[in-house]
C-alpha cells in the first residue's frame, strides 16, 4: 500500500503523509485562511475537501511513482493512488469531526511537545523559523495542524487502541501456524574497502582508471599478506574505514544483487576480487558465518503481538469507520 507507516492503525488524519508532508499541508490550510478560489472534489457533512489540499498531499507520492513507473503504468499508478488520498481524506475528515464532537481536549503544552519533536528532525543548522519563512507558511497553521492530529490519535486510542487484548494463547496458535516465517536468514561478518570513482566517471557511467589501479594495488598488498583492517583505515573512503572497514553482520537481501552474490560465494575467512559498482570499487572480506536457523517463540513473541495487535486494530478501524460512514452525508464530485 502506498501510504504505509509502521504505527499508523488505519487512517489517522493522514497520519503516513503527515508525517513526511506535515509542512506542505500547512500551505494548504494557509490558502484556505487567503479564501482562495477552489475547487470540491468532496463534502463531508457539510465541510468540503477542496483540490488543493488533494494536490498538496498528493505531490509527494506522485513524485515517488514517477520515479518507479513510466507511461500508461505511472498513470493507473497515480490514478489508483489519488482515488487512495481522496478516500483516506475522507476518513480522516469524518474522525475529525467525531473528535471534535466529543469534545477530545488537546492542551497548548501537548502541541508544543509535538512540535518540539519535529524540530528534532530538522537538518543541523537550520531552524524551524528559517524554514518556515522559507516555504513561506505560517506557523500557526502548523500547529493547528498539530492540534487536529493530536485529537484524532486520541479519539483512536479510545475507540481502538484501548480496546484491543492479544492474549499468550493467540501468540503460542499464531507462532505454531506460521513457523516458517520466523526465520533468521544467513548472515556474514563482513569487512570492505572502498576506492570511489571520480564525480565525472560516476556522472558518464565510465570506468575510472586511476581508482580502479588504486584498487588493484591495494589488492596485490593484501594478496601478499597486509593487513586488511590497517589498509582500510589508510585507503578506504567510507563511514566504515575507521573500524578497519567492518560493516558488521550483513544478511541476504541486506546489500545490492551484485554485492550480495560475491559475499554469499566466498568461504568463511575468504576475500574477494576487486568489485566494481555505479560509483566505487569494492574489496571484501567476510569472517564468520551465521547460518540460516529458526526463531524460538520467546525471540518472536513480541514481532508476533505486534502483528496481531495491528491485524485486529486495523479491523475495528474499519468496522468504526464503516459506522461512521453509515451516519455522515458524503458527496464525491
Amino acid at each position: 500500500m502506498i501510504f504505509q507507516v509502521v504505527s499508523r492503525l488505519k487512517s489517522t488524519f493522514c497520519t503516513a503523509l503527515f508525517a513526511v508532508s506535515l509542512l506542505v499541508y500547512a500551505a494548504t490550510l494557509q490558502a484556505a485562511d487567503h479564501q482562495l478560489v477552489d475547487r470540491v472534489v468532496a463534502v463531508v457533512n457539510q465541510e468540503a475537501i477542496t483540490q488543493s489540499e488533494l494536490d498538496e498531499l498528493f505531490y509527494s507520492v506522485r513524485e515517488q511513482l514517477s520515479e518507479a513507473y513510466q507511461g500508461s503504468e505511472l498513470k493507473e499508478k497515480l490514478l489508483d493512488a489519488r482515488k487512495k488520498l481522496l478516500s483516506q481524506l475522507i476518513e480522516d475528515r469524518l474522525v475529525l469531526q467525531e473528535a471534535r464532537k466529543r469534545g477530545v481536549e488537546v492542551s497548548d503544552q501537548e502541541v508544543e511537545g509535538r512540535l518540539e519533536d519535529f524540530k528534532k528532525q530538522l537538518p543541523p543548522g537550520q531552524s524551524f523559523d528559517d524554514m518556515l519563512e522559507h516555504q513561506g507558511l505560517d506557523g500557526k497553521a502548523v500547529k493547528q495542524r498539530i492540534h487536529d492530529q493530536l485529537m484524532m490519535q486520541k479519539l483512536q486510542y479510545v475507540e481502538i487502541q484501548r480496546k484491543i487484548v492479544v492474549s499468550p494463547v493467540e501468540i503460542e496458535k499464531f507462532y505454531k501456524d506460521n513457523t516458517a516465517r520466523f526465520v533468521a536468514k544467513e548472515k556474514l561478518k563482513v569487512w570492505t574497502i572502498v576506492i570511489p570513482k571520480s564525480e565525472d566517471a560516476v556522472r558518464k557511467g565510465m570506468m575510472d582508471e586511476t581508482a580502479k589501479k588504486k584498487a588493484e594495488t591495494i589488492l596485490e598488498e593484501l594478496k601478499k599478506g597486509a593487513d586488511f583492517s590497517e589498509l582500510a583505515k589508510r585507503e578506504s573512503h567510507d563511514s566504515h574505514a575507521q573500524e578497519g572497514g567492518l560493516i558488521g553482520f550483513v544478511a541476504r537481501g541486506d546489500m545490492i544483487k551484485e554485492i550480495e552474490d560475491v559475499l554469499f560465494s566466498l568461504p568463511e575467512n575468504g576475500r574477494s576480487e576487486i568489485v566494481e559498482t555505479e560509483g566505487a570499487y569494492h574489496i571484501f572480506k567476510i569472517a564468520e558465518r551465521a547460518p540460516e536457523k529458526g526463531l524460538s517463540l520467546d525471540e518472536v513473541r513480541s514481532q508476533i503481538h505486534d502483528i496481531l495487535y495491528r491485524d485486529k486494530a486495523n479491523a475495528r478501524f474499519e468496522a468504526w469507520m464503516e459506522e461512521l460512514k453509515k451516519s455522515a452525508f458524503i458527496s464525491i464530485r
